[in-house]
């Protein structure tokens, strides 16, 4: 076979960073290689990643990264976690990162989440300066949300931070304005919006 599975498997049960799936999955090889049975590919690899896991190099690793989680660490998970959640992808880690202020996700985890091109567009957005400050006078592009089209003289940037980054396109942070004469405000994205500028005289 390459490789004595049950040496393998009985020193992996030994170890106690297995989880207790892990543990059990371990008990039921060991079950099925004492009367006989070959692993199947699924069961090899399965022992394989199982082996790499417990391997001490990696457990160090882990320890390491462990160590170095910090807040912000944290945040560009959050934002990325909120970003998938919408996007309906990475939605058990994603939640696991939201609902969870103690949950560190593995380094691989991570890099698979946050380190993306669309999720380091997101995060890019989300930290990026604004291009309208807050108070500025803006007006909408033509290509704006139908819910502007009725709004003809500008309007006022009330906030630049208005709501998690939920595009990955260029011009996706998300303000709120209030438009000239109106009484409710509306959350675009920066695309959305551009510079202001006085209507001619007739």
């Amino acid at each position: 076979m390459g490789k004595n599975w049950q040496l393998i498997s009985e020193g992996l049960q030994k170890l106690d960073t297995l989880t207790d799936w892990e543990k059990g999955f371990i008990e039921s090889v060991l079950g099925q290689l004492a009367k006989g049975y070959r692993l199947s590919e699924n069961q090899t690899k399965v022992v394989e990643r199982i082996e790499e896991k417990s391997d001490p190099k990696n457990i160090e690793r882990k320890v390491v990264w462990e160590a170095e989680w910090n807040d912000d660490k944290r945040k560009i998970a959050e934002i990325c976690a909120r970003y998938y959640l919408d996007a309906g992808y990475f939605t058990r880690l994603a939640n696991s990162v939201l609902d969870d202020a103690s949950f560190v996700p593995s380094e691989k985890q991570y890099k698979a989440m946050c380190e993306n091109k669309y999720a380091q567009k997101v995060v890019a957005a989300t930290f990026a300066e604004p291009i309208y400050c807050v108070g500025s006078m803006v007006s909408f592009r033509a290509s704006a949300p139908w819910n502007t089209k009725q709004h003809k003289n500008g309007a006022v940037v009330i906030s630049t931070t208005a709501a998690p980054v939920k595009s990955a396109a260029k011009g996706a942070k998300v303000y709120q304005v209030l438009p000239v004469g109106a009484v409710k405000p509306l959350v675009l994205e920066e695309r959305d919006l551009k510079k202001f500028r006085q209507p001619k005289k007739k």
